[in-house]
């Protein structure tokens, strides 16, 4: 703890960077955390508006990764209110936080971070783009979304113009005209085949 008076911010810019955060997503309303925070009514005491006596309240990080978190998550920023605890602490207690459901097991996904050694945000990006529970934890195989059929790929088939092996072209290819070669190498040796043929044939005449 300091005694009163003004805090030099080179001697605590860690610190100095967590209140700037915890004002901005209060107050910016073009901050992307603002919808969560002051968006829905989050606010920061007048007393902590001032660096300074925030600092005299909350004294310094009490370890590296410490972030701010409120007890109650519907009230604001002000003394008795916010505590010092871990990143995976205050993801357990945020409002949103997500609950996953696998094999009977529900937990938060700080917990199944801790589990199966993906980070949350990952679990959430998966779920997010309609993974199931087991693929976003990586405990169940995922089947690839365009999989083809052998029908569709018996369709698609065909040789290359190159060097005669059969192979099957992306869709994308197709629709564009191209796949017409197995692999690059097979496209640049039948342009220059054509090329030198052209030029034999320029001879010639």
């Amino acid at each position: 703890m300091i005694e009163e008076g003004k805090v030099k911010r080179t001697e605590v810019m860690g610190l100095y960077k967590v209140w700037s955060s915890m004002i901005q997503r209060c107050t910016n309303h073009r901050n992307a955390k603002y919808p969560e925070y002051g968006g829905r009514g989050i606010s920061v005491c007048d007393r902590w508006m001032d660096f300074d006596l925030f600092y005299l309240d909350m004294g310094d990080k009490p370890f590296p990764d410490a972030q701010l978190d409120r007890i109650n998550n519907d009230k604001g920023y002000e003394p008795g209110n916010v505590r010092w605890v871990s990143r995976k602490e205050n993801q357990r207690n945020r409002r949103a936080n997500h609950q996953l459901t696998f094999n009977g097991a529900t937990k938060c996904l700080v917990e199944w971070e801790e589990e199966t050694g993906i980070k949350a945000n990952t679990i959430l990006t998966r779920i997010r783009r309609g993974w199931t529970a087991g693929e976003s934890l990586g405990l169940a195989h995922r089947e690839p979304k365009n999989k083809l059929t052998e029908q569709e790929i018996q369709q698609r088939s065909r040789s290359c113009q190159e060097c005669g092996i059969s192979f099957t072209p992306r869709i994308g290819q197709i629709k564009k005209g191209k796949g017409k070669f197995c692999t690059t190498k097979c496209a640049l040796a039948y342009g220059l085949r054509l090329r030198w043929e052209r030029e034999r044939a320029g001879k010639a005449s």
